[in-house]
């Protein structure tokens, strides 16, 4: 609903009927050519004619027409009306409709913090831990060779 000031100084107001009458002025023309009879325009033609008049080059999704059609025609006549049509035009999709996104999937790899190489990300002062403890322990096994090798010489 809405309100304007007219240059009389008394306000007009624009209710939902109103706009109704626009928008079934507008969609006549292409309603009419897709119409049945007085049956109305074919469930199936609904895509021709949201087309014809959206002219945004977005087709609906199957997931639409499906609700679409529900909603067009609830008592499964295979035939919907203008005035249902301009109802359903003007009622955006509903959140409760709309299912809920798919979680993205995470590689393992990715969510274990590992890079595509196998390097793992963020682990500088780890990886240097680790580098200098294997250098001790390697060294450690060299001087216990060398040991053994003298005791082996000596005896």
């Amino acid at each position: 609903m809405g309100c304007t000031q007219s240059s009389g100084g008394k306000a007009k107001i624009y209710t939902e009927q109103d706009e109704d009458s626009d928008l079934i002025a507008e969609f006549q023309p292409h309603f009419d050519q897709l119409a049945d009879g007085a049956k109305g325009v074919p469930i199936g033609s609904l895509c021709a004619l949201y087309d014809a008049v959206t002219e945004n080059g977005q087709p609906l999704s199957e997931r639409e027409k499906a609700a679409a059609a529900s909603k067009l025609d609830p008592a499964n006549r295979g035939y919907f009306s203008l005035s249902a049509f301009v109802r359903w035009f003007q009622i955006p999709s509903q959140a409760y409709e709309e299912p809920a996104p798919a979680a993205p999937e995470v590689h393992e790899n990715v969510r274990r913090g590992i890079k595509d190489e196998g390097e793992a990300e963020g682990t500088a002062q780890y990886d240097a831990e680790m580098a200098a403890k294997a250098r001790a322990e390697a060294e450690a096994e060299l001087r216990s060779m060398a040991a053994a090798r003298e005791a082996a010489g000596e005896g």
